[in-house]
């Protein structure tokens, strides 16, 4: 498949049991600045539930008046859109009632969807039955600090970064995890490792990094990383404010 080959991307420290070409899944959330420059803000994911696809992230990532969400077109450049211009679609975020999660349903011109290097994650990957305990591995993706990944050509890409690390508490609310997050990270996707393939558990709303300095040029980093289990955002995805935004689309499959 050419676009799994186009996505073999380095310095995401992956191996077999999450593919390269699933961080297609996740784009970032961009903010315009005050000096007219676009910085990174967070992360966000596409979700493909009942044939409607979702942009999924932190709602506080979206805080602000104009979120834009960068995409990947398969040709490597990126493409902006901004929230206004789902606005005027009839389109909003719509925030989760108790939980910092927020989702969107997508419509776009098809020209430009086929245009997009994307992976939605589909139902069949969600998990919000699997049994998690402490010491599973797990691999959130994201934009730590503004920082992407490359492709082999040694180019910056517009995919994230791969974050390794394992469940330390695990409750009905959140999962708990120890990676090297931050600033940059909230918004995406928590996937841990199974012996039936990667699973999709959760969205990544929180990022603590602790130093403990070893002596004057290095530290020892030591982050602990909170995520909102996966069954959340389906409460946003059947509300009815949800419903209202896509109900008069003759056919869901033509927002996307």
């Amino acid at each position: 498949m050419k676009d799994k080959e186009k996505v073999i991307i380095k310095e995401t420290g992956l191996d077999d049991w999450l593919p390269a070409y699933w961080f297609q899944c996740t784009f970032p959330i961009v903010e315009l600045k005050d000096n007219s420059k676009k910085e990174i803000v967070g992360a966000s994911f596409l979700l493909l539930y009942r044939k409607i696809p979702y942009i999924v992230t932190a709602k506080h990532v979206i805080n602000f008046e104009n979120p834009i969400v960068r995409f990947t077109l398969r040709d490597k450049r990126t493409f902006d859109i901004e929230s206004n211009y789902f606005r005027q679609l009839g389109l909003e975020w719509i925030p989760h009632q108790k939980t910092d999660l927020a989702a969107i349903p997508i419509n776009l011109p098809l020209k430009l969807v086929k245009k997009i290097s994307k992976f939605p994650l589909k139902e069949e990957v969600w998990s919000d039955t699997i049994k998690l305990k402490n010491g599973d591995e797990i691999r959130h993706l994201g934009y730590p600090e503004q920082a992407t990944t490359h492709y082999p050509d040694g180019k910056p890409s517009n995919y994230p970064q791969g974050m390794n690390g394992k469940i330390i508490s695990v409750n009905t609310n959140e999962i708990v995890v120890r990676s090297p997050a931050q600033y940059g990270a909230s918004g995406g996707p928590l996937f841990v490792r199974s012996t039936t393939g990667p699973h999709l558990i959760g969205v990544i709303v929180k990022t603590t990094v602790k130093t403990k300095p070893t002596n004057a040029l290095e530290g020892e980093y030591q982050g602990v990383t909170t995520a909102i289990p996966i069954r959340y955002v389906r409460d946003i995805l059947v509300s009815d404010r949800m419903k209202q935004q896509y109900s008069k689309k003759k056919n869901p499959e033509d927002m996307f």
